[in-house]
């Protein structure tokens, strides 16, 4: 070797090879992500979901006999702990409570609004009666007052009929009176 010698080395490479290979490994990183992404989400679906399903049954059970008219708690296991589920169970718990102290006055409210509604048809019915009533009482004032009416009319008529009725019987017996006989000329009967 010489001392002093120097050497060149002239590498010639192509780009388009390392880019090929630049972007393979990415293709090939960007599957493995995507893989992995949805891996980890369908495991995360199965396993959350089953871990909220089987915590969230049993509230859904308590709220469907609930709309059933059954005031049952939700159970211990679904209100342990401190998640969201455990913190709505427990809220769920507290409302029922407050709803079971309120029953004996919805129960007042009931009894108070059948009273009431017995009530009022009884007055609906005394309504009613009273409407009768008062088409009778005007029905009978028109009678009274047409009995007035022809008690006057009455009056009336009987005072002269009286009078007449009275000259007549006088006349009768009057024996100066002879027996008339039937008018003639308009003049007095037996005149001549």
């Amino acid at each position: 070797m010489q001392r002093g010698a120097k050497a060149r080395l002239v590498l010639l490479a192509s780009l388009a090879e390392a880019e090929h290979l630049v972007a393979a490994e990415r293709k090939a990183l960007l599957q493995v992500a995507v893989g992995a992404s949805l891996f980890l989400v369908v495991a995360f679906w199965i396993l959350l979901g089953r871990i909220l399903i089987r915590r969230s049954r049993p509230s859904a059970a308590t709220m469907r006999a609930v709309e059933g008219g059954l005031l049952r708690r939700a159970g211990a296991r679904t209100s342990e702990g401190g998640d969201e589920l455990a913190y709505l169970a427990r809220g769920f718990n507290r409302m029922l409570a407050q709803i079971r102290g309120s029953m004996p006055s919805w129960k007042k409210i009931e009894e108070a609004t059948a009273e009431l509604t017995k009530k009022n048809r009884d007055l609906e019915e005394l309504n009613e009666l009273l409407v009768a009533a008062r088409r009778d009482l005007t029905s009978q004032e028109r009678l009274a007052a047409l009995g007035q009416l022809a008690g006057t009319i009455a009056h009336e008529l009987g005072n002269p009929l009286n009078a007449l009725s009275g000259h007549s019987a006088a006349a009768g017996r009057r024996p100066d009176l002879a027996e008339a006989g039937p008018i003639a000329g308009g003049g007095p009967a037996g005149g001549g």
